[in-house]
This record gives structure tokens, C-alpha cells and sequence, in this order.
């Protein structure tokens, strides 16, 4: 028998073992991205910061009732203000949402491709003008940072990460070293309040040595290193994104550059360091630094024009400084983040706001015309000039202007010289409609009543292609109408805000009445 046993086995064939192919093992697949977009009606508001009632006091005895907002959570603080007899109440929050969509700080058009970009306080969104849609696009600035194994023998042996897919921009990207490479985010769906969970999973890590790696166990990892050595395929063990639970920006004001297309908008900073404070430049779905030194930007412009370094200028009201100013608008690839070409143009202007340029220039060669909003008054600035401005327009003590534009002359028209159409609009947010008046400031007015009036009206711009405006609102709408305000079309609505609507329209009420007993008592909406 043994024999025979030794006869068949050499008369089979022979096989000799074949090294084995280690695939990548992940714990799970990759989950799709999940919206908790607020203002897309997938996620339910949650009301915080409310008052015991939920709504207004039932009187403020003998003071002025005023509505201010929290520039950090969007809240609307009621404040009883003092009077001379000693009457004094302190402030209570009324409730908002915790989305950060009920604070619109700023809005801007991209003409060539029809959209609107505008702020909401914790994000940069974007908005369709011939089709629908409405999509956050920046609500943090944070850092991905991948842990693993293979990652490339140096930076340049590291070719690309994927998160979800989609590449990690080059200039994003940070080789740390073998066992660790960085991608600066500001992708909604990756960093910030509304992230959904980035998994070891999600991430692709690709080197010129070692190809195109995902997920691993270690001990997968450690077999594959020692079989293949140094050119083994990347693992990933482990992925954090840092500022990734809270909001990293504060969104005021916003600006676009049409031809590249380029997106600049400011954040608030906050004191403590945890809310960045500077101008974002936000390009091909990256955001960079545009300006580093100016925490405190509630107005900005772009110039088209060729600048120091071919990118335009780029004018903004530094609310830190009190001081209007510009810089060159450079590309990332010119100079360093808070070029220190800066040209201030005046100084002085309390809480200075919104920035507007005057599309009409006589002739070829002219400083361009520029108008801001500065606690209650109106001013306008020759940019060719340092230091000096002119008011063209005085508020009175209860006035609260913040967006401003000026529309170009009437067809046909060549000349601003006797020039007495309203061209000069501006906002107050605690006015229903909007403020008119000439370039020079005189026959100030308002545009005829809207069909809906506005609530706490902040942010304006103009749509080149129809001449309709846009006009955000504090509490979260966006309307487009004609000067005529014939009629109104509702771009965006915002059911969250409800109730700080209703809190405006019971105060609105409570003013009326009042008015009939005794002097008018009003409303004062700063930052």
C-alpha cells in the first residue's frame, strides 16, 4: 500500500504554492456623504439661547425696545433700553435656529455663470439664479490628517489623496512623512458643524512607488511592507479632521471676481482664537488666505482691473481699524497671504460696512467712485485720493445702513453731469423698504414699498442681466425685484427663522400703536 501510494503521487502533477495576493481589508465601505443642510429642509431646527416666553416682553415701561444680533449664533437679543427716569431691563436672547442660516451678512453675483454667492454667518452658499438650487459650499476652514503606513519615501514620491473621491488640491496637500500627510479642507461635507463622518474608509492615498492604497488592518499592512518592502501600497489606519465640530468661521461679507471665478468673503474673528478672523479667497472648491492682518471686514468690492500683480483690487472696510483700504487682488501663485501693498483711503469711520463701486467712469484713466455705509451715514470715497471722504448722506441716530450699491446711468446716457436719477441705494436694517438717493447724495427717498416688507434687510447687489436687485434679509430670505418693486420673487426662504420673524412683526405692531400716544420709538440693528 505504501507503495502504491508513492506511485500515485508522483504520477499526479505537481503545484507549486503561489505567493498570495493581499488585498486591502477595510472594516466597512465608505459612506455616502449626509447632507444636514438646514436651509435644504433635511434637518430640523433646533431653537437655542430662548427666552422664557419665547417672544417679546409684554412692555418696556418708559424705554425704547432695541433688536441687535449675536454676530456668533445668529440669536436676536431684545434689550429695553435705559431712559432718564433709570428704567432698565436686561437682555434676553429670542430664539433662533442652531443652523447659523438667519444671519445673511452679504451678497454677491457671479454674471457669466448665473449664480449668487452669499453669506449666512457660519458659511459661504451659493445660490442659482436661472435654476433652482441653493448649496453651502464653505462652512470651515479645516485639516484632514491621514495615519498610516507607505504614504512615499518623500513629498514628491506622494501623488494624491482622495477624500470621498475627490482629490485633495495640490497646494492643499502635505506630505508629513511616511506615516502621515495632511489636506487643508473646507469642503461642507468634510469640515464643520454640518460634517458628516469621515472614515479610514473614505480615504484613498496614491505614491508614485507603491500605487494606490485604502483601509487596511495593521496586520495586513505588516505583511504586505514585508513582502514588498518599499514598494508596498499605502495603508490607512486612522483619519481626524480637527475643527471639524464647530464653526470655524463667522461670514460677513462677500465679493466676486467673475472671470476667474474667484470668491473672496470675510470671517469675523473671534477673541478667543477659535473663529478665524481675515479674508478667504474661495477657488476651484479650495479656500485659501487673501488677507491675514484685517480680523474685522464687514465690507468688500473687486475691481476688475489688471492691479500690481493681473488679479484686480480688492477694496474692504476694516472694522478693526476703522479705515477703508485696498490690496491687490493677487493669485495664490503671487506673493504671500496679506500682500503689503495696501493703500488706505480714509481713515476714521465708525463700524465702517458696506462697500460699493460706481460702475460709471467718465473717461478711460478715472479714479473709480466708492461708497460705503459707516454707523448712520453714507459716505463716498475717490479711490485715487488717501484719507479723505465726503458724507453724502446723514442718518439720523436710530439709522442702522449697511448695503449699498449704485446702479449705472440710464441707457443712452454718457455723463453723470446733472445727473438726478436715484442711482444710490442703500439698505436700513431697521426700514421695510430701500433707501434712494442721487450719486451726489440729494433727493434721498426710499424705492416704492415691496409687496412683503423686509426684515432687518442687510445685504444688496444687482443682477447685471435683468437690473433686478437682490436683497438679503438678517433673519435668512433672499428676494429679487425690479427698482419698481412691481413685484418680488422669493429666492430663498427660511421657515426656521419663524419665530424671530414673528418676534420683528410683533415689535412692528407694538410701534405702531404706540406711535399714536407718543414720539416713535424705533428699532437699531449694528454689528
Amino acid at each position: 500500500m505504501a507503495l502504491r501510494a508513492l506511485l500515485l503521487c508522483a504520477l499526479l502533477p505537481r503545484t507549486t504554492p503561489s505567493t498570495p495576493t493581499l488585498q486591502p481589508t477595510t472594516d466597512e465601505a465608505c459612506p455616502a456623504p449626509t447632507s444636514l443642510d438646514c436651509a435644504g429642509g433635511l434637518r430640523s431646527s433646533v431653537m437655542i439661547a430662548a427666552s422664557e416666553s419665547g417672544a417679546l416682553r409684554e412692555s418696556c415701561p418708559g424705554t425704547a425696545r432695541f433688536l441687535r444680533p449675536d454676530p456668533l449664533t445668529g440669536a436676536v437679543l431684545e434689550i429695553c433700553g435705559s431712559h432718564p427716569n433709570g428704567t432698565r431691563a436686561a437682555p434676553r436672547s429670542l430664539p433662533v435656529s442652531d443652523c447659523g442660516e438667519a444671519h445673511i451678512g452679504g451678497i454677491a453675483v457671479d454674471h457669466p455663470r448665473r449664480e449668487a454667492y452669499y453669506t449666512t454667518g457660519g458659511a459661504l452658499r451659493k445660490l442659482g439664479l436661472d435654476a433652482p438650487g441653493d448649496s453651502e459650499v464653505a462652512a470651515a476652514l479645516g485639516v484632514v490628517v491621514v495615519r498610516g503606513q507607505n504614504f512615499g519615501k518623500d513629498a514628491d514620491d506622494l501623488r494624491n489623496v482622495a477624500l470621498r473621491g475627490f482629490d485633495c488640491p495640490r497646494a492643499a496637500l502635505t506630505w508629513v512623512s511616511e506615516f502621515e500627510v495632511r489636506c487643508v479642507v473646507s469642503d461642507p461635507s468634510l469640515t464643520g458643524p454640518r460634517a458628516s463622518e469621515l472614515r479610514p474608509s473614505c480615504v484613498t492615498v496614491t505614491t508614485k512607488s507603491g500605487g494606490a492604497g485604502s483601509s487596511e488592518s495593521r496586520t495586513t499592512a505588516e505583511y504586505r511592507r514585508a513582502e514588498y518592502g518599499a514598494a508596498a501600497g499605502p495603508a490607512v489606519f486612522d483619519v481626524e479632521v480637527s475643527n471639524g465640530g464647530g464653526f470655524a468661521l463667522r461670514a460677513r461679507a462677500v465679493a466676486v471676481d467673475g472671470g476667474g471665478p474667484r470668491v473672496f468673503f470675510s470671517s469675523l474673528g473671534s477673541d478667543d482664537g477659535d473663529v478665524y478672523g481675515g479674508v478667504l479667497v474661495y477657488e476651484n472648491g479650495a479656500l485659501a488666505v487673501a488677507l491675514d492682518d484685517a480680523p474685522r471686514v464687514h465690507g468688500l468690492a473687486f475691481e476688475a482691473d489688471a492691479g500690481a500683480c493681473g488679479g484686480g483690487w480688492l477694496y474692504y472696510a476694516d472694522a478693526s481699524r476703522s479705515l477703508i483700504a485696498r490690496r491687490p487682488a493677487c493669485p495664490a501663485s503671487y506673493g504671500a497671504p496679506g500682500d503689503a501693498h495696501e493703500r488706505v483711503l480714509a481713515t476714521g469711520l465708525s463700524e465702517p460696512r458696506g462697500l460699493a463701486l460706481d460702475p460709471h467712469v467718465e473717461k478711460a484713466g478715472d479714479a473709480r467712485t466708492l461708497y460705503a455705509t459707516a454707523n448712520t451715514r453714507v459716505v463716498r470715497l475717490d479711490a485715487s485720493e488717501t484719507d479723505s471722504f465726503d458724507v453724502v448722506h446723514a442718518g439720523m441716530s436710530h439709522s442702522a445702513p449697511d448695503g449699498v450699491l449704485v446702479l449705472p446711468l440710464a441707457p443712452g446716457k454718457t455723463s453723470s453731469r446733472g445727473d438726478r436719477s436715484l442711482r444710490l441705494l442703500w439698505l436700513d436694517a431697521n426700514k421695510p423698504g430701500v433707501r434712494a438717493a442721487t450719486a451726489a447724495g440729494t433727493r434721498p427717498g426710499y424705492l416704492p414699498t415691496p409687496p412683503d416688507p423686509l426684515r432687518f434687510p442687510r445685504a444688496l447687489a444687482l443682477d447685471p442681466a435683468d437690473g433686478e436687485l437682490l436683497i438679503g434679509e438678517w433673519l435668512g430670505r433672499i428676494w429679487k425685484a425690479p427698482p419698481s418693486m412691481a413685484a418680488a420673487l422669493l429666492l430663498r426662504d427660511d421657515d426656521s427663522t419663524a419665530a424671530a420673524a414673528s418676534v420683528r412683526a410683533t415689535l412692528d405692531d407694538e410701534e405702531r400703536s404706540r406711535a399714536r400716544l407718543q414720539t416713535a420709538l424705533y428699532t437699531l440693528l449694528k454689528l
